[in-house]
């Protein structure tokens, strides 16, 4: 992963400082966008933060309602439009809620308000497709370093730009603004005039009562003595970060990449390239973790796999050994004494010749369950065949039945003929039956002797009741 860059922008151009390096590996001034555009073509692989220094930075304290999400950014998108207009380089700083009333939220508006003194810096950013991570200003890398500080106090903190003096209450951010250096004046000279300007201010705004003290930190040396209210003393680290013998700004690039502020100035046009490094990161990460769990699926599979593996080829040894065993039966039947095409042949002949002659059982049940409508008639013998020609029928093979059987005693020939056309008509009510009557119960023709019921012991009929195959 390359190194993040740091590029520190003040009033006399900019610099750029390489995550841990104490000196700049680039620098231009106010007008050297093209040096700067050319050292960004060998870098794009790199992130940048812009760290801001100008004078041109303003503050306004601001309560708003207590809210979340859409509503609340509604409301300081329209305070920031308000406090600021003109410039894009705006954001606000949440400082927590009042103790008292309504609890309102406490939030520092900030905002860059010489846009013109950064956006050439970022069109050279955006057309070399260098992603930006953030733009801030010093005072917010000063109050992420001093948030934990107890009480009030006045930070000087000298810089190439200038003098910066920013105010501190209970480890809020409360103001901040940037002196230029003054040839005829001395450093500590003009650290006691500076911060005697600031208590003025502070007690003015009754940020501070009259009579009491101001402590002053300055980041090296301090005036002395102590007076006017001010109380000095000199420090030589801030944020946990040793101050550098060689060039104070590289202080504030460390402690910018050691707690980046939460909010910075930047609209989201300019950290475009940015975002997309971040989605094309998170994709990528995505998919790796991924194959990762793809592998590890895999390899918890393992044993499964081998598992399977081992059966098969046991498998794989039954069906030969059962294979053997087979060729082995096979080889000790004795020989046919038909080829083995002429027996497919009869085989395939004996399948067709069950197939086209069914057994009674069908034609019986049709006949059963019309029996069971007429108990009267009782069963004497019945025949079951197949024939391949059927009288007064079409040609082609017949299951015939041929049935006999007895009536009641004691019935009319009239009841006894009407009994038998009756079941007779019942069987062909079914499309596919057949029925002929072959003797009736008594002599119905002109030549024969009709007998009295009385001379008939038991009247019977025989009649055939065929269905095509």
């Amino acid at each position: 992963m390359a190194a993040p860059c740091v590029l520190f922008l003040d009033a006399f151009g900019l610099r750029a400082y390489r995550d841990g390096a104490l000196d700049a590996e680039f620098a231009a001034d106010d007008d050297g966008h093209a040096a700067f555009a050319a050292y960004l073509a060998a870098r794009r692989h790199r992130v940048f933060h812009l760290l801001a220094n100008l004078a041109e930075e303003a503050f306004q304290a601001e309560e708003i309602p207590w809210l979340h999400g859409r509503d609340r950014r509604a409301v300081v998108g329209r305070k920031l439009g308000q406090a600021f207009y003109g410039t894009p380089y705006c954001t606000d700083l949440p400082q927590g809620r009042l103790p008292a009333g309504r609890r309102d939220e406490r939030v520092l508006l900030m905002a860059l308000t010489r846009p013109e003194a950064v956006a050439p810096w970022l069109a050279r950013l955006d057309a070399a497709e260098a992603p930006l991570a953030r733009l801030v200003s010093l005072p917010q890398v000063l109050g992420e370093a001093c948030q934990r500080a107890q009480g009030s106090r006045l930070l000087l903190t000298p810089t190439r730009g200038g003098l910066r003096q920013t105010f501190f209450a209970d480890g809020r951010l409360c103001l901040s603004r940037l002196t230029p250096w003054e040839a005829d004046v001395a450093a500590p000279t003009l650290c006691r005039r500076e911060a005697q300007t600031v208590r003025a201010y502070l007690v003015g705004q009754r940020l501070l009562a009259a009579d009491a003290p101001l402590p002053v930190q300055v980041l090296g040396p301090a005036p002395a003595p102590d007076g006017d209210g001010l109380r000095f003393e000199s420090i030589d680290r801030l944020g946990g970060l040793l101050l550098p013998t060689t060039d104070a700004d590289a202080l504030f690039v460390g402690l910018l990449l050691r707690r980046p502020p939460r909010r910075q100035f930047a609209p989201p046009p300019a950290r475009r390239w940015f975002r997309l490094r971040q989605i094309r990161r998170t994709l990528l990460g995505g998919g790796l973790a991924f194959c990762a769990g793809c592998l590890l699926l895999a390899a918890l599979q393992l044993p499964v796999i081998q598992q399977l593996r081992d059966d098969a080829a046991q498998l794989q040894l039954r069906n030969v050994a059962a294979a053997q065993a087979y060729r082995a039966a096979q080889a000790a039947l004795p020989p046919l004494a038909l080829a083995p095409d002429r027996l497919r042949a009869l085989v395939a002949r004996r399948d067709e010749l069950v197939r086209a002659a069914p057994g009674p059982a069908p034609l019986l049940q049709q006949l059963g369950a019309v029996l069971n409508d007429f108990p009267e008639i009782e069963l004497e013998r019945l025949q079951w065949r197949n024939v391949d020609r059927l009288d007064d029928a079409p040609a082609g093979r017949h299951a015939l039945v041929a049935i006999d059987a007895v009536l009641p005693t004691g019935m009319a020939p009239r009841e006894q003929l009407d009994l038998v056309e009756r079941f007779a008509a019942r069987l062909r009510a079914a499309p596919e039956l057949q029925v002929r009557l072959l003797k009736p119960p008594f002599a119905a023709a002109s030549d024969q002797t009709l007998r009295s019921s009385a001379e008939v012991a038991t009247p019977s009929f025989s009649l055939h009741l065929a269905q095509r195959l």
